[in-house]
C-alpha cells in the first residue's frame, strides 16, 4: 500500500481509494485486539489502553511490515499472534503514563509543566533561567577556581575571594580576579588581632577592578606593613 494523497471526503461525492481507507486511523482497541490483527503499511491504530482503557499503555501504533521486534506487551511493540514478521510499533510516548522513557533527543519549545519528579539520564540542556521557578545552567555559575578566585551566580551577583600581604606604608591595592560588571558593593578583609599592637585590617577605596586594603595598629594608629590577610568581595 502506498501513502495516498490527503483527501476530504463528502457523502456521495468522489471516490475513496483502498489506500485511503487503510490509512484512516482506527481506535477503540486494546493490546489483545492488535495481537489478533495484521495491518498493512502506513496503517495506524490508537489504543485505549493495554488490558483496560487508560491503564498507562494507551497511545498510537503504526504497522511496520518488516519489523521482528519482541512483543513487550504494548510498551513499544505488539506482535500479531503467530506472526514472525510484521509488528505494531508505538509512534510516540505513552499518552498520560506516569513514567515514560524517551530515547534520543527531546526538544521542547515554549512552556512545559512537569508535575512530580523527573529523572534525566545524561545532560539536560535548557536556556538560561531568569526567574525563581526556572532551571539554571551550569554556565551561569562561571568561576575562576583558584586561591584568588571568583564565582558568578545566576542572579548576576559576583563573589570573589583571595589573600595578600600589605606592604610598606601598610596599604595594598589589589586587582580583582574578575572585573565587577557594574560595581563592587562591599569588600571584607580578615581582622587579625595581635595582643602586642592590636593589628587590624580595614578596606579602603574599591572600584569595579580594584580594592585597597590597609593594615594599622589600633593602639597607635600607625600603618603596619608586611601583614598577611585574606579577603572577600561582593558586587554585580
Amino acid at each position: 500500500m502506498s501513502v495516498p494523497s490527503l483527501n476530504v471526503a463528502s457523502n456521495g461525492v468522489g471516490v475513496i481509494s483502498d489506500d485511503q481507507l487503510n490509512t484512516f486511523i482506527q481506535g477503540g482497541a486494546l493490546v489483545a485486539n492488535l495481537r489478533a490483527f495484521t495491518g498493512v503499511s502506513n496503517q495506524m491504530v490508537v489504543l485505549l489502553g493495554g488490558a483496560a482503557p487508560s491503564d498507562g499503555l494507551q497511545g498510537s501504533f503504526y504497522w511496520n511490515a518488516t519489523s521482528t521486534a519482541t512483543d513487550d506487551g504494548g510498551v513499544t511493540v505488539v506482535a500479531p499472534s503467530g506472526a514472525t514478521v510484521g509488528r505494531w510499533l508505538r509512534s510516540g510516548p505513552i499518552l498520560g503514563a506516569a513514567n515514560q522513557t524517551i530515547t534520543g533527543t527531546l526538544s521542547v519549545t515554549g512552556g512545559t509543566t512537569i508535575a512530580g519528579a523527573a529523572s534525566v539520564g545524561g545532560a539536560l540542556v535548557a536556556a538560561n533561567g531568569t526567574s525563581g521557578s526556572q532551571v539554571v545552567n551550569f554556565s551561569q555559575f562561571a568561576d575562576v577556581a583558584s586561591a584568588n578566585g571568583s564565582m558568578f551566580f545566576p542572579s548576576g551577583i559576583l563573589l570573589q575571594w583571595g589573600s595578600s600581604v600589605t606592604t610598606g606604608s601598610g596599604g595594598i591595592t589589589l586587582v580583582w580576579p574578575t572585573q565587577f560588571p557594574t560595581a563592587c558593593w562591599q569588600a571584607y578583609p580578615t581582622i587579625d588581632f595581635n595582643a602586642a599592637n592590636g593589628l587590624i585590617v580595614s578596606n579602603g577605596a574599591k572600584t569595579q577592578t580594584t580594592g585597597t586594603f590597609i593594615t594599622s595598629s589600633s593602639i597607635t594608629g600607625a600603618a603596619v606593613g608586611s601583614t598577611a590577610f585574606s579577603w572577600w568581595a561582593i558586587g554585580n
